[in-house]
Order: structure tokens, then sequence, then C-alpha cells
């Protein structure tokens, strides 16, 4: 079971992920809508701050990132910038919190069943 969490998240090619932008409407932190993009190696999601508003974009990248997120300054603007690399994950939940949830919950089904 526990070989299962490292299958899940291994990089894949052909990936689907949201695509959006600032200036498409409903493309915030928690979006309502957004293009889906084929063959994508790697998703990411941004959120800029800038004069005191919040732009989200959803990207689809064709080149190998490092998965996971990190913050700081880029080009001036403070960022939070997420990479992932399973089909849809670049949606409103942080990557890193639903990887962790996901190995959790797939390690204590494999402690439950080895008591039965």
């Amino acid at each position: 079971m526990l070989a299962l969490c490292g299958v899940i998240f291994v990089p894949t090619h052909g990936l689907t992920c949201y695509v959006c932008g600032e200036m498409d409407a409903g493309c915030e932190d928690t979006f309502t809508t957004a293009t889906q993009k084929d063959g994508c190696t790697v998703c990411s999601k941004q959120k800029y701050w800038a004069f005191g508003s919040q732009v989200v974009t959803r990207t689809c990248f064709k080149s190998l990132e490092s998965i996971g997120c990190s913050n700081g300054k880029v080009g001036g603007y403070y960022a939070d910038i997420c990479y992932c690399h399973t089909h849809l994950c670049n949606s409103g939940y942080s990557v890193s919190i639903i990887t962790k949830m996901m190995c959790l919950w797939i390690f204590s089904l494999s402690v439950f069943t080895v008591w039965d």
C-alpha cells in the first residue's frame, strides 16, 4: 500500500492542466472556470500580489520544473508558485497539502488493514 503513494506522484508526460490567467474571469484562487490543456509535463499555479491586488494564473509546462511550492519576490512582486505533476493538480488547493493528505490516507489504510 505504501508503494502506491510513490506511484501516484511519479512524473508523467501527457498531463492535463488547468490554464487561465489574470485576464480570464473566474481564474481566482478558488476558480470557477478554466480551459484544460493536454500534453503537459508539469502544471503550475501562481499567485502574485501587486498594488493591493492578487493575480492568479494557472499554466502548463512542457519542461520539467521542481515539484512543490515556494514563495518570495519575483519580478518585484510577492508570489506563491506551485508546480505539480498529476492530472488537473493546479486547482484551488495547495499541492503540498493534497500530497500530504493522500500519503497520510494511504498510510492509515495500510496500518488499519494490518490489524484486522
